[in-house]
């Protein structure tokens, strides 16, 4: 019989040819991959500063965001400082129980960071964190004047 499949002379294969599952999943493989491309593009892209040490993102946090044009994000929706302060008012047992995650772009302004900062702080938040890239090297600061250069 052509195509190799054994045949008991009653019509019935017997072996069952695996090469279309391989072939389906294959596709599906290709379809996963090209949609998580499209999803990780939706992302607010930032520039995270450098740093020497820095630990991983913790589960369950707030994340507010800080792009290179001073606009905020939070949990990656955009938001004004008042959308902030209400959203941590929902905070069960309070904004004194909130982990906030700031996320500052490498260009955006100190001050639109410190203002943050400050927001946070005014609403009774203790626990917050800036998130750095510690794969990154930082740039070495300038000694101080008259100092000679290491």
């Amino acid at each position: 019989m052509a195509g190799g499949t054994p045949d008991t002379g009653d019509g019935m294969i017997e072996e069952i040819n695996i090469v279309p599952l391989v072939d389906i999943v294959l596709v599906l493989l290709i379809i996963f991959m090209l949609t998580a491309n499209f999803l990780d593009q939706q992302a607010i892209r930032i520039n995270l500063p450098a740093a020497a040490a820095g630990d991983g993102a913790v589960p369950g946090t707030f994340s507010i965001v800080i792009d290179e044009s001073d606009r905020l994000y939070l949990n990656g929706a955009p938001a004004t400082p008042e959308a902030i302060t209400a959203e941590l008012a929902k905070t069960g047992g309070g904004p004194a129980q909130a982990t906030v995650l700031i996320q500052g772009d490498r260009r955006a302004s100190h001050g639109r960071v410190t203002e943050v900062m400050g927001l946070l702080k005014a609403n009774g938040v203790t626990r917050f964190g800036i998130n750095l890239d510690p794969g990154v090297q930082p740039v070495p600061s300038a000694p101080p004047q008259g100092e000679p250069p290491p």
